[in-house]
């Protein structure tokens, strides 16, 4: 009787282990710089969710990607400095949360920054 016994409680045991590894696992976030702006942008920082992403040198009208983990609920922090020297930025913009997959298209343009989520 032991053994059965045993084999309900192992059972239990994974099914618990199972779940609480998968609670804890991170859901993937991609975004999308483009440069809808008149002038080539000679560094960019994307912080989100305890991440700093770069982009340099991306001329008018490119676009870079980059991936994240979505671990947190949090805001991107966005900095673009263009190659002559002008600054935007913007603290809070666009949101993600955990449990969810994010697909983002950042827009700089000339005055400010936009956000679009992609389906």
């Amino acid at each position: 009787m032991g053994s059965k016994g045993s084999k309900g409680f192992g059972s239990v045991l994974v099914l618990v282990l199972t779940s609480a590894l998968g609670s804890c696992t991170s859901n993937s976030g991609s975004i999308t710089l483009a440069n809808k702006s008149s002038e080539p942008i000679a560094h960019a920082e994307i912080s989100i969710c305890r991440q700093t992403l770069t982009i340099d040198d991306l001329a008018v009208g490119q676009e870079a990607n980059r991936n994240y983990r979505v671990n947190c609920e949090d805001g991107y922090s966005v900095r673009v400095r263009f190659q002559s020297g002008r600054e935007i930025s913007n603290d809070d913009i666009g949101y993600v949360t955990g449990g969810m997959d994010f697909r983002h298209t950042l827009i700089v343009t000339d005055r400010e920054l936009q956000i679009e989520l992609r389906q």
